[in-house]
C-alpha cells in the first residue's frame, strides 16, 4: 500500500457511505448524518447506484477521495468482525483520521514533485516515513497525541514552502 493515494473500493467497507456527512447542496442526492448509513448501502458495503450516481445526484460521491484510507482503515480489522456492525463502527474515527494523514502524504509527495520542498527534503523525507508508518500499519495507533503534532509538523512544513 506504501504511496498509494487512490482509493480501492473493492477493499473497503464502504466506510465513507455510513462515517461521512452527505449533503444535497455539496453534490449527494440526500442529505444524510455522519454514522448513518447511505440508503444505497447494501448488507455487503457496497453501492447498488454505483454504476448510476451521476444520473442520480450523487455527483459529491464521485468527486470525494479517501486518498486510500478507507481500505487502510478496513485492513485494521479482522475478517471475522466485517460483519460486525459494532466493530465496523469503530473504524470511522480511524477513517477521519488516516483521510487527514493520507491527505497530507499526498501534499507532501506533490510538493516534491513540483520542487517546492527541495530546501526542506530531510525534514520532508522524515515525516513522510512517519506518516507512511502511521497509515500503512493497520495495528498502528492513531491516537491524537501521536498523530496530531504530526499533522502540524506538516501542515508548517508546506506553509513555510509558500513564504
Amino acid at each position: 500500500m506504501a504511496d498509494s493515494f487512490e482509493a480501492d473500493c473493492d477493499n473497503c467497507l464502504g466506510l465513507c457511505c455510513t462515517a461521512l456527512r452527505f449533503s444535497r447542496a455539496d453534490g449527494f442526492g440526500h442529505d444524510k448524518s455522519a454514522g448513518e448509513p447511505c440508503f444505497y448501502l447494501t448488507a455487503e458495503h457496497r453501492c447498488r447506484i454505483h454504476d448510476r450516481r451521476e444520473d442520480l445526484g450523487y455527483e459529491g460521491c464521485i468527486d470525494f477521495d479517501c486518498f486510500g484510507a478507507g481500505q487502510r482503515a478496513t485492513a485494521s480489522i479482522s475478517l471475522e468482525d466485517r460483519t460486525n456492525l459494532a466493530a465496523i463502527a469503530g473504524l470511522y474515527v480511524r477513517l477521519r483520521i488516516l483521510i487527514e494523514v493520507q491527505e497530507l502524504r499526498q501534499a507532501l509527495t506533490d510538493a516534491a514533485d513540483l520542487e517546492l520542498a527541495n530546501a526542506d527534503h530531510s525534514e520532508r523525507m522524515a515525516l513522510l516515513d512517519q506518516l507512511a508508518g502511521l497509515a500503512d500499519n493497520p495495528q498502528a495507533d492513531l491516537a491524537s497525541t501521536l498523530v496530531d503534532p504530526l499533522l502540524h509538523r506538516g501542515r508548517a512544513l508546506i506553509g513555510s514552502w509558500r513564504d
